[in-house]
């Protein structure tokens, strides 16, 4: 036995046994409160960081659902339609410039049966020179977009699809949508495919509409 507890009474001995037992007991139940305390600040955190995922989610579809409004006009068109069939310069030449700019979308394409591109266009939306806005597609975005099998069903004219897709200059989702004549009544001969890219802009001003901190990795 220790010369501390050798040379104390019985009562003694006992108060300072009791004592110690009393400090243990409190050290367990203390941490075992923090260790419940963080838990619960960790699930708060989780279930906050959880809500502004979705939030971003929403608002990412939200905006899909507005560049579909916007492209359908684009997708069920007669002389879109007719244009997959037979190429005319004059058809390429009305879909040049600030038109097409005007979308705020950084791709633009048409493409034929059997994922072959008729006509696809990159977007320079930060130039105010028409001449600059359109450039070709480069070869390795075209066959970003060929892979993707999934864009180029055509069976069902209402099936529009909106999906991330990774291109030359960094991720973009994409829309895409059945081409077809105005009144739906032909089935489709192609499909139009649009890119939106999810660069730091475009975060940047999802943030301020949400008044979250958004980082994309």
């Amino acid at each position: 036995m220790p010369k501390i507890f050798s040379n104390l009474t019985l009562r003694q001995r006992a108060s300072l046994s009791f004592t110690l037992i009393c400090i243990f007991i409190f050290s367990l139940v203390y941490l075992y409160s923090s260790y419940q305390i963080s838990k619960g600040f960790l699930e708060l955190e989780e279930a906050e960081a959880k809500t502004n995922i979705s939030r971003v989610h929403d608002a990412i579809l939200s905006d899909e659902k507005g560049y579909i409004s916007s492209l359908i006009g684009y997708a069920q068109w007669d002389d879109a339609f007719n244009y997959i069939n037979e190429k005319n310069e004059a058809f390429e030449k009305s879909n040049f410039g600030n038109t097409l700019a005007s979308l705020n979308l950084e791709f633009f394409s048409y493409w034929g049966l059997e994922k072959k591109l008729i006509y696809g266009v990159n977007l320079n939306l930060k130039t105010e020179d028409e001449s600059k806005v359109v450039y070709p597609m480069s070869k390795l975005d075209v066959t970003n977009f060929q892979s993707k099998e999934s864009f180029h069903q055509t069976k069902d004219l209402s099936k529009h699809k909106a999906s991330f897709i990774e291109l030359e200059e960094g991720p973009y989702f994409a829309i895409t949508i059945p081409i077809s004549t105005s009144d739906s009544k032909t089935p489709a001969n192609g499909v139009l495919i649009a890119a939106k890219k999810l660069d730091e802009e475009y975060f940047s001003k999802l943030s301020a509409k949400l008044h979250l901190d958004i980082k994309a990795f």
